[in-house]
C-alpha cells in the first residue's frame, strides 16, 4: 500500500474524506506504469504468496496466529 499522491509526487497529505478534484496538485512525476509493472512482475512470481496471506519460511504460507508468524 501507499498512501494517496504518492504515485504522482503529491507533498501535501491527502485526506479520503476532505479531499476534493481541485486540491490536487501539480503531478512532479508518474510513478504508475513503475507501480503497474511491478504488480505484474509480483503476480507472475509464484514464490510471492497472495495479497493478504502471510508466509513463514519455517511452515509455508497460511495465516499465521496472532502474535507473529507460525513456528
Amino acid at each position: 500500500m501507499m498512501p494517496m499522491g504518492f504515485e504522482y509526487g503529491f507533498r501535501r497529505k491527502l485526506d479520503v474524506v476532505s479531499t476534493r478534484p481541485e486540491d490536487r496538485e501539480e503531478t512532479l512525476f508518474d510513478l504508475g506504469p513503475f507501480i503497474r509493472a511491478a504488480n505484474q512482475m509480483k503476480a507472475r512470481n509464484t514464490a510471492s504468496p497472495p495479497r493478504g496471506r502471510r508466509w513463514s519460511a519455517c511452515c509455508g504460507a497460511g495465516t499465521a496466529p496472532r502474535g507473529g508468524p507460525r513456528r
